[in-house]
């Protein structure tokens, strides 16, 4: 197993990383650092990402500390081109995900690589299952608060008929409604007497529905004003001003990043340290 690692960020987006891999490739995974926040104990971690026909997939991860693992399978290698991915941190129902990653599939000339699919029918899933819990807990917590009423009853009938013999005067009253925590049972408690009832109700409320599919991205908003950004140490910023000269700016806690210029493409390459 080939392991190549990244280091992403959740908080700023900074340059893409960038994964080359070998069409039909099954035998790497991504080890993936995040910088910029600690992940919580217990989390999950999955990998989304669009191949270029279109086809999407998710797959879930290994987290280990800070860092997140995805095992490069076939259907994520299955096109060559670019496949955009993300890697998505989840925790109590709640996620937070990483920029853009970079795939960048080089064509196999073996021909051993498998048709490319879409695998992006896990939402369905994912919703079906959700509404078939729901609807058990609307049965149950509904033959609770049958099975509370129907004592209810019975209890008002017997009071009535002691009434009715003259066996006392009795009142029935409704005291308080409240409403219970979802998954907790429904309750009825007489903080009256036997003679004068006074009936408290606790009834819990449903599980919050499953949450609804992404809607369409909204037209872009205006071009803001141009500005430095203040990057941490280690981190750098690009900025081009009116003249179009290029600058650097980083933090003066550290060494300034090293650039190397080709005047004969006019390409600008960032030298990284082995």
């Amino acid at each position: 197993m080939l392991t190549q690692t990244i280091h992403v960020m959740v908080s700023q987006s900074g340059l893409t990383q960038v994964i080359d891999i070998v069409q039909g490739d099954t035998g790497r995974e991504i080890e993936c650092i995040i910088d910029d926040m600690q992940i919580p104990q217990g989390s999950g971690a999955r990998i989304y990402g669009m191949k270029p026909s279109g086809n999407g997939f998710n797959y879930a991860c290994s987290i280990t500390g800070n860092t997140v693992v995805a095992e490069i399978n076939e259907q994520m290698s299955a096109e060559y081109g670019h496949t955009l991915c993300q890697i998505s941190i989840e925790n109590d129902g709640k996620n937070v995900s990483t920029f853009e990653i970079l795939l960048n599939v080089k064509k196999s000339y073996s021909g051993e690589y498998p048709d490319s699919g879409s695998e992006v029918d896990w939402l369905e899933k994912y919703l079906e299952e959700m509404q078939k819990r729901l609807d058990e807990y609307i049965e149950s917590a509904q033959k609770e608060i049958s099975e509370s009423i129907q004592e209810v009853d019975i209890a008002i009938e017997d009071i009535k008929n002691k009434a009715e013999n003259g066996e006392f005067s009795a009142t029935v009253k409704v005291g308080s409604v409240t409403t219970g925590e979802p998954g907790s049972a429904a309750d009825v408690k007489n903080v009256g007497t036997g003679q004068n009832a006074i009936f408290n109700f606790l009834i819990p409320r449903g599980y919050p529905g499953p949450e609804g599919p992404i809607g369409a991205t909204g037209p872009p908003g205006p071009q803001g004003e141009s500005g430095i950004t203040t990057p941490v140490s280690g981190f750098y910023t690009l900025s081009v001003d009116d003249n179009g000269d290029l600058w650097v700016y980083y933090a003066d806690v550290g060494d300034p990043p090293a650039f190397e210029y080709d005047s004969e493409t006019g390409n600008l390459y960032y030298i990284i340290e082995e």
